[in-house]
């Protein structure tokens, strides 16, 4: 059976881009901080002010998320992928122990059969 993949790309919430920002915010005042120490030790200064920028940089590409499901032979894997570097399996089962695979609705809830596992996930 062929291999089928598809990413979906996690759409950031309002809290994430604060986060961010506050993120940035942080970094250039610490860097504004750090240039006060430039007259004492420049060398030091320099390489804390480096370090700072690559962290902000580091932690805000935290925020670029996507998960990818790939079927292959009747195996299902969700993927979270962050940054485009980094992959992280999340979940994977056999496509013929599923029964029935659709948009989790709260009011399903209710008719749940006492035999049948069911699983919900929101990512967001």
């Amino acid at each position: 059976m062929p291999t089928r993949s598809s990413p979906i790309k996690y759409r950031p919430t309002v809290w994430d881009a604060l986060i961010a920002a506050a993120i940035i915010a942080l970094g250039l005042l610490a860097a504004v901080l750090f240039l006060f120490g430039f007259a004492i030790a420049p060398a030091v200064a320099l390489l804390l002010i480096c370090g700072v920028f690559y962290g902000a940089y580091k932690l805000t590409g935290r925020f670029n998320v996507e998960y990818e499901y790939i079927i292959t032979n009747g195996t299902m894997d969700v993927d979270k992928i962050i940054n485009k570097s980094s992959r992280k399996r999340m979940l994977s089962f056999e496509l013929q122990h599923v029964s029935r695979l659709e948009k989790f609705q709260p009011a399903q809830l209710n008719n749940l059969d006492s035999k049948a596992v069911t699983v919900a996930c929101n990512p967001e």
